[in-house]
Parts: structure tokens; C-alpha cells; sequence
């Protein structure tokens, strides 16, 4: 609408009015839709991880993105009139995210329900057991462990070469060459470890040498 401004001197005993004014137009501009629904309303990622957020419903020209409080923490998406994806930056503490809505044009913008609430879930750790020595042509069991996360766990060892297996705790080695196993290990929640090593070596066997064959008289030395 169109507004009129004066000015008015408020100090007593005058109560000046100036003697111009001037005309002020002011726009409403209408908010983005606060229809298009957000889900999950919870989730679970682990640490570091990234949540996936999808509004459905949304209007083709608006331009969505998800906040931390204030803070962005992914990339802006346009509206399709259909059903988008935000991808959020890496997540290391549970947080309350809100997914707003905004028209580019103007900048005015609606926060959309519901919030999401994310929970992030702690790595497991992986220790492989350190270093082991054996010699060639024995074998050594290796003394793979989780901690952390949530158990119960799985384990991932690799190479393959000369391990009895590669999916439990303390496969055995039976190689014949020194080798650096890498162990993952996978929580309950399918969080995943960073890997840890161990390396195997693989001693050779000594030579042994007698010397060269005599040939004595009975009854010598």
C-alpha cells in the first residue's frame, strides 16, 4: 500500500509538524509455502557422516537448504514442484536441523516442519594386535579386536594372502612372505572403524652346515 510521512517535533510545548511530507509505498511480498513436509523427523548417522533430507512438495522456484540454528549445512536446491534431496555437511554431534525455504527474489523465507533431530553415532575402533613374528612355514594367529561403537562387531581383514579368513577376530597366517594386514571394524549400527595395521614377518629358517664329509681310519679321530 501507499503510505503518508510527516514529522512531528514531540517535545512540549511546541508540537512542531514539519511542513512537508512524503508518500512511502510499502510492498508485501508473500512468503514461500510452508506446505512441502520434511522426513525423516529423526535419523542416525555416524560421526562424520552426512544425513539425507527430503521435502516433498515443493514449489518450483523456490530454492531450499538446511540450517544448523543460523548456520547452513548444505547446499541450496531448487523446488521442482516435486520431491528434492539435501545432502548435509559431515555431522559429528547430535543436532536439530530446520529446512527453510526461500524466495530468491526477495529473500523472505519460512521455516518448514518438522525438524529433523540427528543422532550421531561414535565410531568403533580397531586394533589389529601389533606386530607378530613367525618363521617360515609356521603359521601365527593374528589378535584382531573392536572397541567402541556399539557392539557386537564384524571384522574385515586385507589382503586375503595367507589368512585363514578375513572376517573374524584372529584369523591364522600360514604366508610365506612378510605382509601388512589393514583391520576394519564394523559396529552394530554399521558404523565403521578407521583401519588399523599389523604386520606379519616372516623369518627365514636357518641353514644348517655340517661341513664337508671325512673319511678316517677305524680307530682314528
Amino acid at each position: 500500500g501507499s503510505y503518508t510521512v510527516s514529522i512531528v517535533d514531540v517535545i512540549a510545548p511546541t508540537f512542531c509538524e514539519s511542513p512537508q511530507s512524503a508518500a512511502v509505498s510499502v510492498i508485501f511480498n508473500p512468503l514461500p509455502s510452508a506446505a512441502p513436509v520434511v522426513v525423516p523427523a529423526a535419523t542416525q548417522v555416524c560421526s562424520g557422516g552426512t544425513a539425507l533430507i527430503t521435502v516433498n512438495g515443493t514449489e518450483a522456484g523456490i530454492n531450499y537448504q538446511v540450517f544448523n540454528g543460523g548456520v547452513p549445512v548444505s547446499g541450496i536446491v531448487a523446488g521442482t514442484g516435486g520431491s528434492i534431496g539435501l545432502s548435509t555437511s559431515a555431522l559429528f554431534a547430535n543436532v536439530t536441523l530446520t529446512v527453510k525455504a526461500t524466495q530468491p527474489a526477495t529473500g523472505c523465507n519460512v521455516s518448514l516442519a518438522p525438524t529433523v533431530a540427528v543422532t550421531v553415532n561414535p565410531l568403533p575402533t580397531a586394533n589389529a594386535g601389533g606386530p607378530v613374528s613367525v618363521c617360515q612355514g609356521s603359521s601365527a594367529t593374528l589378535n584382531g579386536s573392536g572397541s567402541g561403537g556399539t557392539s557386537p562387531y564384524s571384522y574385515s581383514w586385507s589382503p586375503v594372502v595367507g589368512l585363514s579368513a578375513t572376517n573374524i577376530a584372529n584369523p591364522v597366517f600360514s604366508g610365506l612372505t612378510s605382509t601388512s594386514f589393514t583391520l576394519e571394524v564394523t559396529d552394530a549400527k554399521g558404523c565403521v572403524s578407521p583401519g588399523d595395521n599389523a604386520t606379519v614377518t616372516v623369518n627365514p629358517k636357518p641353514v644348517a652346515n655340517a661341513g664337508s664329509d671325512k673319511n678316517v681310519c677305524f680307530g682314528s679321530s
